[in-house]
């Protein structure tokens, strides 16, 4: 669960403050991003939830330190505990969100509202401080009582993850949103090339990928055309680029006969979907994987593949970029990942994180001579960042000119409106491509 997490060590004690739920979630967003949903759960739920297959594919969790006798009463306290779990709006940050709450001494007061917290640094310490133990006074009326413990951060297995899903269903609190989300229930998208795709958004959630995105839309407009004049070169009248014969890229080097990865696809996934209508409807033979690093978004996707009759067509897979196998050291040891000829994706930065995260993705999973597509909105934290850490991996860009009249396209859906996606009306999206350039070929030849 890339945008999960779990806190535990909490007295049972805090479910019952009125004001507890807030303070830690506030807590939460301080230290990540903001909060879709947050529920408080069983200790029971932790960590043995699911079946044996369920378990050997979830997160290991450290050993609970061994109590030293005179810990005992610590040790018995610390059974009648519960869990929170929170799920985060934006992928990518939360491993540095549970580094920074992981081990967090807080104290709440009688009415749950946040008096003290502190990362303490130490493991031992919750075990040493005699404020860990949860309070047993009755009287919770006065300002004076104070709860203190420390609670241990971990990504959430796939069994909390589920009861999440089941204490917090998404509800929509104002009519407007209600409204919105509603006609994105399911959309029909009408590409220039006149090849349609039937879009369901996600029923569970799943941050960001919830929904289609305009970057995706705008991918997607111009894939289908560059496929169907595979031998034009999609950087035709790019400025400041020297179109020779080896600098020319065609949709047929992109697609034909090539292995094509989609990194955060979304429920979506207009990339890798108007890809596969396309080449099946030109004969293009190729090979397509679609990913995302959120279950739920993947299930999604999975459907959204299933209702489009693209099943034989696109694999659909989980992954995360931040737990990605390393390159071998020996470039004669056999690589044990299949690499891509060519990765595309379309906004999937959204901070310094997944700036770092996807750079990182794209280093390890394109071949040696492959080609990387992308959407970039005109602005957003992590952007820069992005393309300073391609430069820095030796990938060089180029802006393709975007065709003039795509976004106007009647992109109609069931109730003959526009295609509705989140980023916005697209006319500040920029589309890119990078090679990975090499030592022998002298750069200033290309611009």
């Amino acid at each position: 669960m890339q945008n999960r997490l779990v806190l535990t060590g909490i007295p049972s004690i805090v479910s019952s403050l009125p004001n507890s739920r807030e303070s830690l979630r506030d807590l939460v967003e301080e230290n990540g991003c903001w909060v879709d949903r947050f529920a408080f759960l069983s200790s029971n739920s932790y960590p043995t939830i699911g079946t044996g297959e369920e378990k050997s594919q979830e997160v290991e969790f450290p050993p609970v330190p061994i109590m030293r006798r005179k810990h005992k009463k610590h040790a018995m306290k610390r059974k009648d505990t519960i869990v929170a779990v929170a799920e985060l709006h934006i992928e990518n940050v939360r491993d540095k969100a549970v580094r920074s709450l992981d081990m967090m001494h807080i104290k709440l007061d009688s009415r749950g509202n946040l008096h003290y917290h502190s990362n303490s640094g130490s493991m031992n310490s919750s075990l040493d401080d005699p404020d860990f133990i949860q309070k047993d006074e009755k009287d919770c009326e006065g300002d004076d009582t104070l709860y203190s413990f420390t609670v241990r951060a971990w990504p959430a297995t796939m069994a909390q993850s589920r009861l999440l899903l089941e204490s917090c269903p998404i509800n929509y609190d104002l009519d407007e949103e209600k409204e919105v989300n509603s006609a994105m229930d399911s959309q029909v998208l009408a590409l220039p090339n006149g090849v349609t795709l039937t879009i369901k958004k996600s029923d569970d959630g799943g941050g960001t990928g919830e929904h289609a995105w305009r970057g995706g839309l705008v991918l997607a407009q111009h894939i289908s055309l560059w496929i169907e004049k595979e031998t034009n070169s999609i950087l035709e009248n790019a400025s400041h680029y020297l179109m020779t014969s080896e600098n020319i890229v065609t949709g047929k080097d992109l697609f034909e006969n090539k292995r094509v990865l989609e990194l955060g696809a979304g429920s979506a996934g207009l990339p890798s979907m108007t890809i596969a209508k396309c080449c099946e409807r030109f004969c293009v033979p190729l090979k397509l994987v679609a990913t995302d690093g959120i279950d739920e978004i993947v299930q999604a996707l999975k459907r959204n593949v299933a209702i489009n009759q693209l099943d034989e067509l696109i694999h659909v897979e989980h992954l995360d970029w931040n737990h990605l196998p390393p390159k071998p050291l020996d470039a004669r040891v056999e690589d044990n990942i299949m690499l891509a000829d060519t990765i595309i994706f379309a906004d999937c930065v959204y901070n310094e994180e997944g700036a770092v995260a996807l750079s990182n993705a794209i280093d390890r999973l394109l071949k040696l001579g492959g080609h990387v597509i992308g959407v970039l909105p005109d602005f957003r934290i992590g952007l820069d960042y992005f393309e300073k850490l391609m430069v820095d991996k030796s990938f060089v860009a180029t802006d393709i000119p975007r065709r003039k009249g795509n976004e106007a396209s009647k992109l109609s859906s069931r109730n003959e409106t526009a295609f509705l996606c989140s980023g916005g009306g697209g006319k500040d999206y920029r589309l890119l491509h990078w090679y990975r350039k090499r030592e022998t070929i002298d750069t200033s030849t290309y611009y």
